[in-house]
């Protein structure tokens, strides 16, 4: 056995993990979250209550008491707006 094999044998099991969290990387975008992990992952649209500003997620952040965005899949609190009088 070489040196290098040497040195790669050990790193085998952590090589074949980080192979299957790989495909989650750079899946959900901002202004959705992750609904399903893993090999198929599956994202959804931030409701109208949240936003999320960064990609791959598992929630999404509220957006505060009384505001709300007028759209599904916000990416910024700026979205969130206030929420009229009697709604």
């Amino acid at each position: 056995m070489n040196a290098l094999n040497s040195f790669l044998l050990p790193l085998l099991p952590f090589l074949l993990l980080l192979s299957l969290l790989l495909p989650i990387a750079s899946t959900c975008p901002a202004g959705s979250h992750i609904t399903s992990p893993g090999p198929t992952t599956s994202c959804s649209l931030c409701p109208v209550v949240a936003y999320q500003p960064t990609p791959n997620q598992i929630t999404c952040l509220n957006c505060g008491v009384v505001l709300y965005n007028p759209a599904t899949g916000a990416s910024s609190a700026e979205a969130c707006v206030q929420c009229e009088p009697g709604k």
